[in-house]
């Protein structure tokens, strides 16, 4: 008679990545003008953040405006810290207030959003 066998296989629980510390470096741009303004947000996960970025509805649909990095350069300050930073070009054709929000994947493309920040486009002088 043989030993029995017992198999085991390791379980992956994969929770979307967690986003928080969102921060603008600017909220209030003028309308018409491209404005580069910093961004950054804390994400952790148990997979490995592979993708941050920003995005925002100017009318048509959130649009990606920036990507966010960790490795302590292009406007990032501290590599592997988990604060993510980007520079992000707005353009908003007119006056008024639109959502910027923050996303997220991990390595098994598990995907989230930050509640919005808003952005408020000014007229010009």
């Amino acid at each position: 008679m043989s030993d029995p066998y017992s198999l085991s296989f390791p379980v992956v629980t994969n929770a979307a990545p967690r986003i928080s510390d969102t921060m603008v470096s600017d909220t209030s741009v003028v309308a018409g003008v491209r404005e580069v303004v910093t961004v950054s947000a804390r994400v952790t996960d148990d997979c490995r953040v592979s993708r941050v970025w920003a995005e925002i509805d100017a009318g048509q649909g959130f649009r990606r405006v920036a990507a966010l990095r960790d490795d302590g350069r292009t406007g990032d300050p501290v590599a592997g810290d988990g604060i993510f930073t980007g520079l992000a070009q707005i353009q908003l054709r007119a006056p008024g207030t639109f959502p910027l929000r923050f996303g997220a994947s991990d390595a098994l493309r598990a995907m989230s959003f930050s509640s919005s920040i808003d952005i408020q486009a000014v007229a010009g002088p």
